[in-house]
């Protein structure tokens, strides 16, 4: 292995050494372990590989089935859960399962499939006994790589493995783990020294037999070859090159670069020059490469700019007006000038009405003025122009006046008190656009809104300007309206609460107007065509319209009790006895009305009357609800309808007897209530006494009643109390009664 001659690298620059990938190991004095390292310092770099030759160890995958090597363990010989049942045993395969019923199912370490072949054990009782061993020849004093797979196969006291060569223990004893076909490696180096030979063991420490099983595979046993190599790496500083700062000169003018350094070198410009210094009058960017004779590169660059001579431009003569309140003069520079000069005033002065940047006032000036213009130059002189300014002023009409009329004004005006007229020296004169006959008298400066149709007018007084000033003009910008006309109407002026009345807008108006209904019942509506109002209460209402055209003419129309709504009758009555029974089923009606010029009655079993407070009679004997209908109408024909239920029941009939014959006879053998109508047999409980407060009879059910004994015995004759609770049957009262019987025997 050989990593070349010693080498020179620039600063700043880094360089990779190594070999190709071929070995088995590599080292460098660095502490890396890679086939290369990069380095960037000076220094003496050494690399040592290793490179592993053929297994000593036959048979060490167990490819060739049990041979090649000797054990303390016998071949499996059978039994009960497989080839492996007893401690001791070994066998090779190539799945663990198939050599004990409990063994997981691991496949072998070299193919990791069923295709390759391992050693199975299943781990003795007996301590210090050998697994596996071989003798094997060797070189003296190399190095040999001894490395072995091995995997635990039940989940159970795992086995604890310890590898001797030559009767002596090398490296740490490797415990295998608790997890299944988990295949672990024990790797050491080793060196022959003066040995020939090398008995290499396998010892199983754990002596438990139940779980201590495990698999072996890839036993291996490699001489090692190592070859060492070092290089001097020699880092040689940059070239220095120094352009200096960038650089401005005028244009016309020269300037000189030199990157010649004390140390041989060679030079190479951006500009194809090959000297250590050029020359140039052109603007950009130069770059110098410089060499040393090593080929260690340094480079510098500096940017040259040319600033272009000054140009104030030609002499000028310019006319203003001063409408405007300043001018830029540097707007009026002929194109190309540079605009970035100084302004100033001579013969006369300006009184700082123009500033160093030629922003001119123009607000309060006028006559003829000198200026000077003068473009200064940084690394270049200056250059000057002379302006002669004339600044004419600007006539002043007034300001734009807007006024909006309704034309039922009825008034003539002046046009001049109308408009913000400021009267020059000069007279004016009117345009009006567009012309309304006899609205207008310009001769006699009058305006008469009456005359003028609906629309937008413009009255303009114009002044004439002189010079380069413009005409000023003050406008009235007009607007005239039209005052609506006011109708409207309803679908019915009269009607019973609640009454609901639909309004429509007939007024007539331009688009542009807005409407207000007011109600004189507080109610108010912006509809513009039409809308629904319900008047809740009985009274008449006025109506009222307002309706503004372009929120200035108004017009506003009104009807009083347009509207008149009609109370409605109350239907109320009552009715007794509250209680009606079938037996005499006759009810009392009295009309607590109000309103009621009519009355109809309809007494719900088919028969009615108009009279105000009647009588009727329901058919006897029927128990029934009837729903009792009053309808009254007022003397306008507004009606109100009421309804309550009449209930008529069955009268309440009970009976109880005072005596019975419990005598085994079938006549009048059992006490009990004879209910017959009007009870609630839901709500009913007898209770019977003795003569001593004893209860010797109780029943919730009217149909069982007492049949004189008590506890399994026949009560004796004589008197017994009785008491009686009931519900009614239609109502929530609850009836008590008590008494006596008398037991006969």
């Amino acid at each position: 292995m050989s990593l070349g001659n010693d080498t020179v690298i620039c600063q700043g620059q880094q360089i990779t050494l190594g070999t190709p990938n071929i070995y088995d190991s590599y080292l460098w004095n660095t502490g890396s372990r890679s086939s290369s390292i990069t380095v960037l310092t000076s220094g003496t770099y050494s690399l040592t590989v290793q490179k592993l030759q053929g297994n000593v160890v036959q048979n060490g995958d167990f490819s060739g089935g049990n041979v090649g090597f000797q054990s303390d363990y016998i071949v499996g010989p059978g039994g009960t859960w497989g080839l492996l049942s007893d401690p001791g045993t070994f066998a090779v395969t190539s799945n663990s399962s198939l050599v004990h019923n409990n063994f997981s199912y691991c496949f072998d370490h070299t193919s990791g499939n069923s295709s390759g072949s391992m050693l199975v054990v299943n781990g003795s009782d007996v301590q210090n006994e050998v697994v596996w061993k071989q003798t094997v020849t060797i070189s003296p004093n190399t190095d040999y790589q001894f490395s072995v797979w091995a995997a635990s196969v039940v989940a159970d006291n795992p086995g604890t493995l310890r590898f001797m060569i030559n009767g002596v223990q090398v490296g740490a004893q490797l415990n295998l783990p608790w997890s299944t076909c988990n295949w672990q490696q024990f790797f050491v180096t080793w060196n022959s020294g003066v040995n020939t030979t090398a008995e290499i063991a396998i010892i199983n420490q754990n002596t438990l037999d139940a779980g201590n099983d495990f698999a072996l595979d890839d036993i291996t046993f490699r001489p090692v070859c190592t070859s060492t190599d070092a290089i001097n790496v020699t880092v040689e500083a940059r070239p220095v090159v120094n352009l200096g700062p960038d650089q401005t000169i005028c244009r016309g003018e020269s300037v000189t670069f030199d990157a010649a350094q004390s140390n041989p070198a060679t030079y190479q410009w951006n500009t194809g020059h090959v000297s250590s210094a050029i020359q140039t009058d052109t603007a950009g960017l130069y770059q110098v490469t410089v060499t040393s004779p090593n080929g260690c590169v340094a480079s510098d660059n500096v940017n040259v700019a040319v600033e272009e001579r000054p140009d104030a431009g030609s002499d000028a003569y310019v006319q203003f007006c001063n409408s405007s309140n300043q001018v830029d003069l540097v707007d009026h520079l002929a194109s190309g000038i540079t605009q970035d000069g100084s302004w100033s005033t001579q013969n006369p002065v300006l009184n700082g009405n123009l500033s160093a940047n030629g922003i001119l006032n123009l607000s309060s000036v006028s006559g003829d003025f000198d200026v000077i213009y003068v473009k200064q130059g940084t690394f270049c002189p200056n250059d000057t122009s002379h302006w002669q300014l004339s600044i004419a002023e600007q006539p002043v009409a007034g300001n734009d006046v807007s006024l909006h009329l309704c034309n039922s004004s009825d008034f003539n005006t002046s046009l001049f008190s109308l408009l913000d007229i400021v009267q020059p020296s000069q007279q004016g004169h009117w345009v009006v656009d567009p012309i309304v006959g006899g609205a207008f008298d310009t001769a006699n400066d009058l305006l008469s809104p009456e005359l003028i149709p609906e629309g937008n007018y413009t009255i303009s007084y114009v002044l004439e300007a002189e010079g380069v000033c413009m005409n000023d003009t003050a406008s009235l910008n007009l607007q005239i309206s039209s005052v609506p006309v006011i109708q409207f109407s309803s679908d019915k002026t009269r009607g019973c609460e609640e009454l609901t009345v639909s309004f429509v807008n007939e007024t007539i108006a331009s688009p542009n107007t807005t409407y207000s209904w007011q109600l004189s019942d507080g109610s108010q509506y912006t509809a513009d065509n039409s809308f629904t109002h319900v008047f809740p209460v009985a009274g008449c209402y006025d109506v009222a319209l307002t309706a503004v055209t372009d929120g200035l003419c108004v017009a506003t129309g009104s009807v009083s009790n347009m509207i008149c709504v009609d109370p409605l009758p109350v239907a109320d009555f009552s009715y007794g006895p509250q209680q009606v029974y079938s037996d005499f089923p006759e009810v009392n009606f009295t009309n607590n009305s109000t309103l009621n010029y009519t009355n109809e009655w309809d007494f719900g079993d088919g028969q009615g009357n108009t009279q105000e407070n009647p009588s009727h009679v329901y058919e006897q004997g029927v128990a029934a609800d009837y729903t009792v209908t009053l309808v009254v109408v007022t003397d306008a024909g507004c009606s109100d309808t009421t309804t309550q239920v009449v209930e008529v029941r069955e009268q309440l009939l009970f009976f109880v007897p005072n005596a019975f014959t419990p005598d085994e006879d079938k006549f009048n053998p059992v006490f009990r209530p004879v209910m017959t109508a009007g009870f609630d047999p839901n709500d009913y409980e007898l209770t019977i006494y003795n003569r001593w407060g004893e209860i010797v009879f109780s029943s919730m059910n009217p149909s069982v009643g007492w049949d004189g004994n008590f506890g399994g015995n026949m009560c004796p004759d004589g008197l017994y109390l009785w008491t009686l609770k009931f519900g009614h049957e239609f109502k929530d009262n609850v009836f008590f009664y008590k008494g006596h019987v008398s037991l006969i025997r």
